[in-house]
């Protein structure tokens, strides 16, 4: 083929040109996504629930905020870039991941320093690659391996990718002879990791089979989306591991449904499919995560509490209380030494080493009332200083 002037066409010349434009397409792609993965970091970072639970003093606890703003941005990343793999543009693979990310137990696993957050990765690595027709076995097992190290519940989602796979499964079942081997060595040891605590009963069964819609906040839409014959890989994915964890734990241990929100992701990529736009439904999913974060700042029975331990207690005191909360929030969050009223014997000693280092003893008044009036005027002798209960 020739042009009019007998000049031949530049097939190798619009083959780079072509080329050229796609690189460059990829590159900004990455480029946008990484820009907001760090902004999902920060944005779980300054989040107020830091304060919520009370100002991080220890340097390892300020890393277990980081690693799990980390995490947190990882886990969108995971879905933004499965979504793109799978040919899906820009604008539905943002949404869809971002619906997914803001749901109210993503967030706040986002912005706590438990595992939680590792376990939303986790998830998110699984499914993504459970749902990719080109990902390899061995890239499964891989995946699963890495989501059950960061978090022991995604142990249960093995089932699901034991129905997925459909060639591979002498690595499906090499990876979860590992697991196995590793929950062997571990679970007798501490088993209300695998069984979300092992303190169940009826209400936290029905919470755990229910509250899951407002749990997931606008993924609950995209969770619906796949109710029409889903896969039984996918059914297994998301019922599987409510079975152990609702039967075994309580609802109050880590954050509960944190696999059933990249579910959400995979619905709302289905509602694109059939040309429904989600705009709306992820300013609703924004809404419910602000709402969440809200109420659980408004609901918080120690916030004022902790606004006066923070004001008024300094890093050298020894503080003496009768409440178990708050015990844990002042050696846990604070640093700060702590004496309850049983161990008290204990910590007689140190008051002297208190004084002389600048501190004093001071007498938390929360629940001091309920004790006997005996041990309450030992505890008052001792005090330099009292923290009025709120």
């Amino acid at each position: 083929m020739a042009h009019e002037h007998g000049e031949a066409f530049p097939r190798e010349e619009t083959n780079e040109l072509v080329g050229d434009a796609l690189r460059t397409q990829q590159r900004r792609a990455w480029i946008q996504d990484l820009l907001i993965t760090l902004a999902l970091a920060l944005l779980a970072l300054g989040l107020p629930l830091a304060r919520l639970l009370g100002r991080p003093v220890r340097s390892e606890e300020r890393l277990h905020f980081l690693a799990s703003a980390v995490c947190f941005a990882l886990g969108w990343l995971v879905l933004a870039r499965a979504a793109r793999r799978n040919a899906w543009e820009s604008g539905p693979a943002l949404r869809a991941s971002l619906i997914a990310a803001c749901a109210p137990v993503v967030l706040f696993a986002a912005t706590t320093p438990g595992p939680a957050a590792a376990g939303w990765l986790g998830a998110c690595l699984v499914l993504a690659t459970l749902g990719s027709e080109e990902a390899p076995a061995f890239l499964r097992a891989i995946c699963w391996l890495a989501a059950f190290a960061l978090h022991p519940w995604n142990f249960w989602l093995w089932p699901a990718w034991l129905v997925r796979e459909r060639h591979g499964r002498v690595w499906c079942l090499c990876a979860g002879l590992v697991a196995a081997a590793a929950l062997f060595a571990r679970v007798p040891h501490r088993p209300h990791e695998l069984l979300a605590g092992l303190d169940g009963g009826p209400g936290p069964c029905v919470a755990w089979w229910t509250l899951w819609i407002a749990g997931l906040g606008g993924a609950t839409i995209g969770l619906l989306a796949l109710r029409r014959s889903p896969p039984l890989w996918l059914v297994a994915f998301a019922l599987v591991p409510l079975v152990p964890l609702s039967l075994g734990g309580t609802i109050g241990y880590d954050v509960p449904w944190i696999w059933l929100a990249p579910l959400g992701w995979l619905g709302v990529l289905e509602l694109e499919k059939r040309g429904r736009r989600t705009g709306l439904l992820l300013g609703g999913a924004l809404l419910c995560a602000a709402g969440a974060l809200v109420w659980v700042r408004a609901t918080d029975p120690e916030r004022e509490w902790r606004a006066l331990a923070e004001q008024e207690l300094d890093s050298r005191d020894l503080v003496l209380t009768c409440s178990r909360a708050h015990a844990y929030l002042l050696r846990e969050r604070y640093g700060l030494k702590v004496a309850e009223q049983a161990g008290l014997p204990r910590v007689l000693p140190e008051i002297a080493a208190v004084h002389a280092a600048g501190g004093r003893v001071v007498l938390d008044e929360t629940g001091i009332s309920e004790i006997p009036e005996s041990a309450r005027r030992e505890l008052e002798s001792l005090a330099d200083a009292r923290l009025p209960a709120r």
